[in-house]
């Protein structure tokens, strides 16, 4: 029949929310949720009071700024790395014929990736010396593997040799460390 009219009777919700209301407008509930707030705000004025304790976080000695020169002090035709990868006069810079790096793209390593090094090599960087410079003399980015020191001297022993076979590292004054891996980025 639809020309009968709607009669909609209280439900137990909305007796539910009469008696939350009731609830909330309590002094009781009121001074309760001043003390949670009051005991929240000591207990942030407090953590935020004290001096962390633990020297070993805090991030290096900022107030004298890193840096990484890469560039090769050589004048055009002179042949003195290597012969075969000489700098166009075109590309010299200064009068010592300075090649200018552009960008540096530095590739955290550690001592147990001898193997993803070697992977890059065969891949995407040049496995000798004069590869690895006509590739940055080419795009402008010197591309270095970076890692820290280990008191092993295996470690360093088969880094060293590492080094001197390929010569694209950067050797960082820092221990190695998984831990420690955010400061290689501030040195």
């Amino acid at each position: 029949m639809p020309g009968s009219p709607k009669v909609f009777f209280a439900s137990s919700a909305s007796r539910r929310s009469g008696s939350l209301r009731r609830l909330l407008s309590t002094p009781v509930f009121s001074a309760a949720c001043l003390l949670f707030g009051l005991a929240g705000f000591v207990a942030a004025a407090l953590a935020l009071s004290r001096s962390p304790s633990v020297t070993h976080s805090r991030c290096p000695d900022s107030s004298r700024p890193l840096s990484v020169s890469v560039a090769w002090d050589r004048s055009p035709g002179d042949g003195s790395a290597g012969g075969s990868a000489e700098l166009p006069a075109s590309l010299a810079t200064g009068s010592r014929g300075r090649h200018k790096v552009m960008a540096f793209v530095g590739i955290f390593t550690g001592f147990g990736s001898i193997g993803r090094r070697r992977a890059l090599r065969r891949t995407w960087l040049p496995a000798d010396r004069q590869g690895l410079l006509r590739l940055e003399e080419a795009t402008g980015l010197a591309f270095r593997f970076v890692i820290g020191k280990s008191n092993s001297k295996n470690k360093m022993a088969a880094l060293n040799r590492e080094v001197e076979e390929y010569d694209d590292f950067v050797l960082l004054d820092l221990e190695e460390e998984y831990s420690r891996l955010p400061y290689k980025t501030f040195l």
